[in-house]
């Protein structure tokens, strides 16, 4: 039985995720292909939900966007999100009010996530995009840089510390668009970090 594919785009808030994604959906639509994008949940309310959030709400929006991401991942070959569970994470433990039993929850749940009972149906494919362009003022996000290095440096720090495999893509807007391409293309399972560039 063939499973469905998922694309978690990883990243601190203005990395670009958002144009990626984009790039990505444009193609799959030309070649008339079956997907779905899963919206972050801060994109669907317009709310600022960063740093000013407890680590609690965080762990709520993760399980809000994780319902989503399964639902979606059960009725389309290809879900395109940006919320599975280590983006959220990493914004629980940045928050500015932390609660170490919430956060020790959320990494419960991020192992639940990546479980082979909840992942039979799907391959998970987490692919990180590192800063590399100026944050874009959108009325939502935090302008601080210092935070969005932050955030980056605690998915880093997740993916590794839950032993979580990711691929990274660099270069301009459409590098990243066709090393993603180039991933659903293929299909391929892994089992630790890789780059594509």
């Amino acid at each position: 039985m063939r499973r469905n594919l998922v694309i978690d785009f990883v990243a601190s808030h203005s990395a670009g995720k958002t144009t990626v994604i984009n790039g990505v959906a444009e193609i799959l639509k030309n070649q008339k292909r079956k997907f779905n994008i899963v919206e972050s949940v801060s994109r669907i309310v317009k709310s600022k939900i960063y740093a000013d959030t407890t680590s609690f709400t965080q762990c709520f929006i993760s399980l809000f966007n994780w319902g989503n991401v399964l639902k979606s991942s059960m009725k389309y070959p290809i879900t395109l999100c940006t919320d599975w569970a280590v983006r959220s994470l990493a914004y629980t433990m940045t928050s500015n009010e932390i609660e170490d039993r919430v956060v020790n929850m959320h990494k419960q749940w991020v192992d639940l996530f990546h479980s082979d009972s909840l992942t039979h149906h799907a391959n998970v494919f987490h692919i990180y995009i590192p800063i590399s362009f100026p944050i874009d003022p959108d009325g939502l996000r935090p302008l601080d840089e210092d935070y969005q290095k932050k955030v980056d440096d605690t998915i880093l720090y997740i993916f590794d510390s839950c032993k979580i495999p990711f691929s990274m893509v660099t270069g301009t807007p459409e590098n990243r668009i066709k090393a993603v391409m180039d991933l659903i293309d293929t299909v391929t399972c892994y089992s630790k970090s890789t780059s594509i560039s």
